[in-house]
């Protein structure tokens, strides 16, 4: 059996910080130490550059304008749900209610991952919610949080890789 190093290599995108690419390195007893020692400080290097400008979580809470119905557009919106969470911007998501019996919409809440507060704007804006006049982007609440715990729950179109840890 060949003796191998592996080598994380760290990619930086807009929205995540996550190990992209794994390779294995063939090691020969030889030169082990010398190989083994100049690929760490490459990947510390790697890790180092990337954690210093890693994006924030922030718990975002945006309600609907009054009197507005959502009804109609909420399927497009639904639609796009995957293509977010797989991007790595939504973390979480989901509906918020004036009622228990969640009969009638008040809004919707987010874990988003961005740069800025400025960036979720952004997001919000691409939204078809924001482009048909129902949320009320004003008076959105944007908070940076920082989780004790996170529990999957499984939605269509998602990468299952996501729900691995």
């Amino acid at each position: 059996m060949t003796n191998c190093i592996i080598n994380l290599e760290i990619v930086e995108n807009k929205h995540n910080k996550v190990p992209m690419k794994v390779s294995m390195i063939p090691v020969f007893k030889r030169s082990l130490f010398a190989t083994r020692s100049s690929t760490w400080a490459n990947l510390s290097k790697q890790f180092s550059v990337s954690t210093r400008n890693m994006s924030i979580e922030y718990n975002v809470i945006v309600y609907d304008k009054p009197n507005v119905d959502r009804t109609k557009v909420r399927p497009a919106h639904v639609a796009a749900i995957a293509s977010v969470v797989n991007s790595g911007i939504v973390k979480a998501a989901g509906a918020i209610y004036h009622d228990d019996a969640k009969t009638k919409f008040a809004g919707s809440a987010f874990h988003l991952v961005a740069d800025s507060k400025e960036d979720v704007i952004e997001f919000l804006k691409r939204d078809i919610y924001y482009k048909e006049g129902i949320w009320d982007i004003e008076n959105v609440i944007i908070n940076p949080i920082g989780l004790a715990v996170r529990l999957p729950k499984k939605f269509d179109g998602v990468s299952e890789v996501l729900y691995q840890v």
